[in-house]
């Protein structure tokens, strides 16, 4: 049965890494308790000593990088309080003309150093660069349609005077001041696949970067920040015979930006392996290092650790967003990890070893039917097989944390397996969404602000406000200590993307029209603004490019039997 994936007006039937990746857990798989935890390994630690190599300068005040800093926090510095809040107005907005399969944008943007420009790529790769103040386009850099999967949720990242991207299979560094390319490197990602869609990290001299699923399975590299040179690679599903499982629509693979840990290690979250229901009963397999957070050394790409959320996966729940590497005072250091899966894992940073995990979002008993089937123990269920959180539900973008917490936003909605070889489940129709906040002590939910659309946006903190955005096409502000609703406004187009920070300025994409009349744009909103925002269009595009339909290794997904994947790792 052939499905067409199209958004639902009301709510939900898209996002960035919505179709791909999640957890793969070492533990077994989830619970439908909202925590649970060892007592030893809650009471607080020392927060240890940590250097990271060469730590962007200022990287608390700048949103040079994917997550704002180099442990993927989301946390900034501002201008904005919640005095001031309420008075954040539209200063100018950018019409975006680059098309994708979720939208036109739904990056992350960057900012320089100083503030002064920010950069963002649409979803046909291009690359754009603003001045914040006036909302003037000053370059551009422009791809071919060939060039781009229209996946997302992509993006690029600032780090000693370049801004760092990719195309669809190749990698690039551009100069910051002008857009001109200094380096490429091409052909990273396999043709067949669904290439890359990741936004890379930056530190010591390194770019790193990962393909998302691909036919001979997803691929983490390290790149020379001058050069492009390839320094390393890590292939993220363990055992080779495996790395085909997924046919064309790929195996494992990334979707968002890395972290950096305790001693420079490189954190990726990794996706799904897009397994039926007959083969994770008949062919049953861990198949590492799919659904899983995973820790590389810096210098070689070996492995450090693994954790993996789900073993054995079915369902499309990935462990594909950033994990975040926490070190706050009073709190013991650790890795969060999430995904689709509707779980919040906190790591041990130095072995990988749970701490805790909290049950977030709707769940409908199947949190463990992909380990029970591990096990021999899960037989084939009556069809049709509809479970929460669906594959574009659970943890879907990036948390946030800070002041002890981390924010977490959440969307609901089942998806339904209607054939016991299906390897991509139903979208969700309509669903709404959370806001939760977790203690990072104790891992239990501090408050949960629901709301009427799914939560698409990445969270984003700063001076005790969280920002999210909505679906349905709102920015809202929220008190981080209590989670009361501070500010909202209406976007001029549906929202699947995050928020990114500078001064007194709150940059969000709107790139999603979900009706008539609605724009797709750019918008920065600034504190005490008067006066009617200054509108003006991406540069460099003349002709808009065709929408982009069904992605083909999708389609080809509807019609592919998988190959079985051999038990035992």
């Amino acid at each position: 049965m052939k499905r067409k994936l199209t958004a639902n007006k009301g709510g939900a039937a898209l996002l960035l890494a919505g179709l791909l990746a999640l957890p793969v857990s070492a533990c077994s798989g989830g619970t439908n308790s909202k925590a649970t935890a060892r007592a030893d390994e809650l009471k607080p630690a020392a927060v240890e000593a940590v250097k990271l190599n060469s730590p962007v300068k200022g990287s608390n005040d700048a949103w040079s990088l994917p997550n704002a800093d180099l442990q993927n926090t989301r946390s900034i510095a501002s201008g904005i309080t919640k005095k001031n809040v309420a008075s954040l107005k539209p200063a100018w907005t950018i019409d975006l003309k680059g098309t994708g399969y979720f939208g036109s944008m739904i990056c992350n943007p960057v900012f320089s150093p100083d503030g002064k420009f920010v950069y963002v790529q649409d979803l046909s790769n291009n690359v754009f660069a603003v001045n914040v103040e006036t909302g003037k386009v000053l370059w551009e850099y422009d791809v071919p349609a060939s060039a781009s999967n229209g996946l997302g949720p992509n993006g690029v990242t600032y780090y000693e005077g370049k801004v760092y991207g990719e195309t669809n299979s190749d990698a690039f560094a551009l100069d910051a001041k002008t857009g001109r390319r200094v380096w490429v490197t091409p052909n990273l990602a396999e043709k067949t696949g669904q290439g890359f869609n990741i936004q890379p990290q930056a530190n010591d001299g390194k770019i790193f970067i990962s393909t998302s699923g691909q036919l001979h399975g997803g691929v983490a590299y390290a790149l020379d920040a001058k050069t492009g040179k390839v320094l390393w690679e890590f292939q993220e599903t363990k055992n080779p015979d495996e790395r085909e499982v997924g046919g064309e629509a790929g195996t494992g693979g990334a979707w968002n930006a890395a972290a950096i840990g305790p001693k420079g290690d490189v954190l990726f979250g990794i996706a799904n392996p897009y397994r039926s229901i007959e083969q994770a009963i008949e062919h049953p397999t861990k198949l590492l290092y799919n659904d899983s957070t995973v820790s590389l050394n810096p210098d070689t790409g070996k492995l450090n650790w693994y954790f993996q959320a789900i073993p054995n996966d079915f369902q499309d729940w990935d462990m594909h967003i950033s994990p975040i590497y926490v070190r706050q005072p009073s709190v013991r250091p650790m890795i969060l990890g999430s995904g689709k899966m509707g779980f919040v894992y906190a790591l041990n940073p130095q072995t990988g070893k749970l701490i805790w995990k909290t049950s977030v979002g709707i769940h409908n008993g199947h949190d463990n039917d992909s380990q029970l089937a591990l096990e021999g123990k899960f037989k084939y269920p009556p069809l049709p097989y509809t479970f929460y959180p669906g594959t574009l539900g659970g943890v879907e973008t990036n948390m946030a944390v800070a002041d002890g917490m981390v924010f977490v936003p959440v969307t609901n909605g089942s998806s339904t397996l209607s054939s016991y070889q299906e390897t991509i489940p139903s979208f969700p129709q309509g669903g709404n969404g959370e806001l939760v906040a977790i203690s990072l002590k104790t891992g239990k939910i501090v408050w949960d602000h629901k709301l009427a659309t799914p939560l698409y946006g990445d969270a984003t903190v700063s001076n005790g406000i969280v920002y999210a955005t909505e679906f349905a096409g709102n920015v809202m502000a929220f008190d981080a200590k209590t989670g009361k609703e501070l500010w909202k406004a209406k976007l001029p187009a549906g929202s699947n993307s995050p928020i990114a920070i500078t001064g007194d300025y709150l940059i969000v994409p709107a790139g999603y029209p979900m009706e008539d009349g609605q724009t797709a744009q750019l918008v920065a909103y600034k504190v005490g603004y008067t006066g009617e925002p200054v509108r003006s269009v991406q540069a460099g595009s003349k002709t808009p490019k065709k929408a982009a339909t069904e992605p083909t290794w999708y389609r080809a997904a509807q019609k592919f039997t998988p190959a079985q994947g051999k038990p035992g790792n």
